[in-house]
């Protein structure tokens, strides 16, 4: 069962930040955060559907201002999911899924992300662990996205 908050623990914890805009700003903008904009954006750009999958739990003020718990995608999950059109043998068109791990250069996967990484790898999703843009297009380019 999860943990239940008072009203004012919900509204400390969903307050905005106290520092100057600029350092708000600055860690929006920080390395991870700019690489899966700048994806995104080329994903877009491509005409590749695909969607930001955050992950984890928070909690939201529900009907009549009572707390509860919202879940997302399962821990792990790859900071961008997209469906690539294939052609099947038979000259239809089905999809394949690419999970897109935005990294900063010296950032690791966590356990969870190692575990999603492998189930999904198991049944054919194309996993990619992106330092760069460039990562991305070098994987979907060998997957023929030009």
């Amino acid at each position: 069962m999860p943990a239940r908050i008072s009203a004012a623990q919900y509204d400390v914890l969903t307050s905005p930040s106290r520092k100057p805009r600029r350092q708000r700003e600055k860690k929006a903008t920080g390395s991870e955060a700019g690489l899966m904009k700048q994806v995104l954006q080329w994903l877009t750009h491509k005409g590749i559907r695909h969607w930001r999958a955050n992950s984890g739990a928070g909690m939201r003020r529900g009907k009549g201002g009572k707390i509860v718990p919202v879940r997302s995608n399962p821990e792990g999950t790859a900071d961008i999911l997209a469906v690539l059109p294939v052609s099947s043998a038979d000259g239809r068109v089905i999809g394949r899924l690419v999970g897109i791990e935005a990294k900063a250069s010296g950032g690791k996967l966590r356990p969870a992300q190692q575990a999603w990484r492998q189930n999904m790898e198991a049944v054919g999703v194309l996993y990619v662990v992106a330092r760069s843009l460039q990562d991305v297009i070098e994987a979907l380019g060998k997957e023929g996205v030009r």
